[in-house]
């Protein structure tokens, strides 16, 4: 699902051909309604990777289980081996697609945690990931987004220390031209005596 919907499917023809690149089971024509089906499907299903709290993707998601799945069956279709069906017989992709995901997503969220959705923090991305990691900290889509925030981050820190060592020197150098009689007078300038080198004013 997550790759439908970062890249929707375009026609029929192109959703039949991700979903048995998937490993699903086609078991009859796809149609323009099935097409349609799904992208009006895949909205909600992103409201719920956006949801801000366990309770308020609990709501989204039972909702979409509601209306997508059916009670539990066990079936043998297609030749696959005894499994669990959370739907009704006979329906088109569109339908099937709605089912298996609603309830997919519900056994990934209650079996490894309910946070284990989300958004790639890379500013430029924004895919949506599922988060299968040991630790339940992921926080990017790919290796490839961490990398290129990873050197971001790295190029802003030292962009920003550049800029403090900067502050620092013109502050040492303010300093030192705001600074009372006693100080050297460096020159160019003609010190009364004709020779324009460097000499110290002594206080009187």
């Amino acid at each position: 699902m997550i790759q439908l919907a970062t890249a929707p499917p375009r026609t029929p023809e192109e959703l039949a051909e991700r979903c048995l690149a998937a490993g699903m089971a086609i078991d009859r024509p796809v149609s323009e309604g099935d097409l349609t089906e799904i992208l009006e499907f895949i909205p909600h299903w992103l409201a719920v990777a956006d949801a801000d709290t366990d309770e308020q993707r609990a709501v989204l998601l039972n909702a979409l289980l509601a209306s997508a799945s059916a009670h539990p069956r066990v079936t043998d279709h297609a030749d696959g081996g005894w499994h669990i069906h959370y739907r009704d017989d006979g329906l088109g992709l569109g339908a099937v697609l709605r089912a298996v995901v609603s309830v997919g997503t519900a056994l990934h969220l209650t079996g490894r945690g309910m946070h284990r959705l989300g958004r790639c923090t890379l500013a430029e991305c924004g895919r949506v990931y599922a988060d299968f990691t040991r630790g339940g900290r992921q926080r990017y889509c790919c290796h490839a987004c961490a990398n290129r925030d990873a050197v971001r981050r790295h190029r802003a820190r030292r962009a920003a220390g550049r800029e403090r060592a900067q502050r620092v020197a013109q502050g040492r150098v303010a300093g030192g031209e705001a600074s009372g009689d006693g100080e050297t007078v460096a020159c160019g300038v003609p010190n009364g005596r004709g020779d324009g080198r460097r000499h110290s004013r002594r206080p009187a």
